[in-house]
Parts: structure tokens; sequence; C-alpha cells
């Protein structure tokens, strides 16, 4: 709007000029035609068109300064909005240095706000400002008395569950080395006694002397053995063999049927014990039923390889036993082989055959033939009668729990 006035006036001015010029050329025409009578005139009026040029050109300043004036106010204004621009950017810049400021003091305080009331004054005057960077300083301080305090909680707690961890550790290495010792110290000791064990049952016979001219068709050879080994053990009431098989022990008879679970034919302690007659057997007057006992062992000692018989060819072609007391010499002819295990005593209607030892009449002697017979892997086709010494074979076996794997045999006339 301004700036059509400015025009219209200007426009005006350059009519009142163009009129003033006419009016001029006028005069001077007017001049000569009446030159003496019209000078007054013309000097009147060329008086009056310079009044209005002079008007007209105090109006063209006026109008320029009213420019000029509007021209510096816009300017003003644009100055006092870049101060604005410039006071608002620098206290965003403060601000952001007072947030960073406060991160920092978080960071340092472990999430405690005090940081957030440091203001920044760029004279450095004691107003509020200051005094709250004062007390933000001095929370600061305390906090960070508090962290150290607190770091150095957590590094004497770290040292402490370190100390416990290697004390723990070294239990635990300990421990680790103890059973470790123990492991090479029972495998030494179970290799040396088994070795032990071994050598002890080692040709046993074969070192026992007797006299050639003692032997006898009443008095074998390893009866006579047999006479010279119990003068070390009274205990010893037969020898045991087993062909086909590593079998060949002296058989012991104690008190009870446990001491010589742990005990070898001297009464020295053996892991692998010895084989040992049951303790209900009558030695003096005879029983219907030699039940002897033995353990199995992996190193193949005492009844470990009597389970060959599982196997019916190897049966087929060891059918024979021979079982040695101060009485006779004879052989036994398997007549059963057979799994079972130690019952229970509230199960019944079962065959527990380790209660036979000597039969009270023909029934039970023929009940516990024909339970064999019954219990046998194979049809060995051999069967006994009453009044047939009997000799049972008992060791155990690991496919049921109290297992056992039973051999029975009957002795036979040569």
């Amino acid at each position: 709007m301004e700036k059509k006035s400015n025009k219209t006036n200007n426009n005006s001015l350059k009519d009142k000029k163009v009129k003033s010029n006419t009016n001029i050329k006028k005069v001077e025409t007017d001049k000569k035609k009446n030159p003496a009578n019209k000078k007054t005139e013309t000097s009147k009026e060329v008086n009056s068109i310079n009044k209005k040029v002079g008007q007209n050109k105090k109006v063209n300043s006026a109008n320029k300064k009213a420019e000029t004036s509007k021209k510096v106010n816009s300017i003003n204004k644009k100055m006092e909005q870049d101060k604005k621009v410039n006071a608002t950017s620098k206290k965003v810049e403060t601000n952001k240095k007072i947030n960073d400021t406060s991160k920092k003091l978080e960071t340092n305080k472990k999430g405690n706000t005090t940081g957030k009331k440091l203001k920044v004054n760029k004279n450095s005057k004691t107003t509020n400002k200051d005094v709250d960077l004062k007390k933000g300083k001095k929370t600061d301080k305390k906090d960070l008395a508090n962290t150290n305090l607190a770091d150095k909680k957590n590094k004497i707690n770290k040292e402490e569950s370190n100390k416990k961890k290697k004390i723990i550790l070294t239990i635990l290495m300990s421990i680790l080395i103890v059973i470790a010792v123990s492991g090479i110290i029972y495998i030494s000791y179970y290799t040396i006694t088994s070795f032990k064990d071994k050598r002890d049952y080692a040709d046993i016979l074969s070192n026992i002397e007797i006299n050639k001219d003692d032997i006898k068709e009443e008095k074998t050879e390893r009866m006579l053995q047999l006479e010279e080994l119990q003068k070390e053990n009274d205990e010893i009431i037969g020898w045991l063999e087993v062909e086909g098989t590593d079998i060949s022990y002296p058989v012991t008879q104690a008190k009870d049927n446990d001491f010589y679970l742990t005990h070898n034919y001297k009464k020295e302690y053996s892991k692998a014990g010895c084989l040992f007659l049951d303790k209900d057997f009558d030695m003096i007057n005879g029983s219907s039923n030699y039940l002897i006992y033995g353990h199995r062992n992996k190193n193949g000692i005492m009844f470990e390889s009597l389970l060959k018989y599982s196997k019916e060819d190897f049966y087929k072609e060891h059918t024979k036993i021979r079982f040695t007391t101060n009485k006779d010499d004879s052989k036994y002819e398997i007549m059963s082989i057979f799994y079972s295990r130690v019952y229970y005593q509230s199960e019944q209607n079962v065959f527990r055959y380790y209660y036979f030892v000597n039969a009270e009449n023909e029934e039970e002697y023929n009940e516990y033939v024909n339970n064999c017979k019954n219990a046998s892997i194979f049809d060995t086709g051999v069967t006994a009668t009453y009044g047939d010494q009997l000799l049972t074979l008992s060791t155990c076996e690991y496919s049921q729990e109290d297992g056992r794997f039973v051999i029975v045999a009957k002795k036979v006339e040569e």
C-alpha cells in the first residue's frame, strides 16, 4: 500500500510538471502576441508555478524520509529478532552444557538427580545459579566419596568372593586328587591282591610233597595231598576240580556261611574269598547234597569260569566234575544247569534250592531233583534216584537282582 501511494504521488507530480510546462509555453506565446501587456501576468503565473514545484519537492522529500524511516525500522526489527534468536541459541547452548554436566554427574552419582539443579552464569556473579552450582559440587563430592566407598566395598567383596572361589577350587582339586589317588591306590591294591590271590591258588597241589608209597586204591594221590593241606587249616574239607575250566581249588567249611566270603583257605583276608561248603552239611555222618558256594571274580579265579556252562556246546564237552574228600575221590555227572535267585520270604511257590542240604525222606529228595530238572536250561538226560550223592555248585549271576547260576550233579561210579 505504501508503494502504491508513492507511485500516485509521483504521477501527480509529473502531471503537474507537464501542466506547468504547457502553461509556460502558453505564456510565452501570449508574450509574443502581447509582449507589453501580458508580462506581469506571466510573471505571476511563473511564480505560482514555482511555488507549486517547491511544494512538490517538499512532498517528495517527505516521502523519501518516510521510506527511509520505514527501512530503518524494518532493519531495527530484524536486528532485534536476530538478537532474540542469538539469545535463545545461547540459552539452548547453556542448557545443553547444563544437561551434559548433569548427565556426567548422574553417571558418577549412579542415578542421583542433584546435577539437574546446576546452572551456568557467564558473568560469574554470586547469584542463585552459582549457589546451586556450589551445592551441586558439594553433593557431587559427597556422591563421589560414596561411590569411592562403594567401589572399595565392591573390590573387597570381589576379593573375598575370589578368595572363596579359590578356596572352593582348592577343595575341589584336593577332592579330585584324593579321588584320583584313591582310585590309583584301589586299582593298585586290587591288582596286587588279585595277583596275590592267583599266586596263592596256583599250583597248590604240585607244591605238596607226599610219599608215593602211600598211594593206594582206597587212598589216592589227591586224597593224600588233601590230608597234607589240612595240616595248615583243619577247616579244609575237600578239593573241587571242574574240567575245561580254571576251577581247581580247596573247599572249606566254617561254622557260618560268611567267613570264607572274605578269607582264603589260609584264613587270610581276601576279597576273592574261598570256595566253601554250606555250614549245615554233616561231614561226619554225611548229607544228601554237597552245596558249595563261590564268588565270581574278574581275574578268572573261583567260580568265574563256571558261567561257561551257560552254553550247551561247552556242557556237552565237559559233563563231569571231580570232588575229593578224606573219604573218597569221586566223579559227578551234571544233570541240571539253571538260573535262579535269592527269593524274598514273602514269595511263595518258588524253588529255593539253597535250602536243600539233607533230605528227610525220599519225597523231599525227589522233589529237589524234579525241581532241578524242570529249571534246567538244557535237557541233559541225566537224573538221580533217592540215595545218590548230589553235588550243587552256586555262584552269583548279574542279569537279575540277587541272581544265581547253579549246576547240580550226581555221583557216578567208575
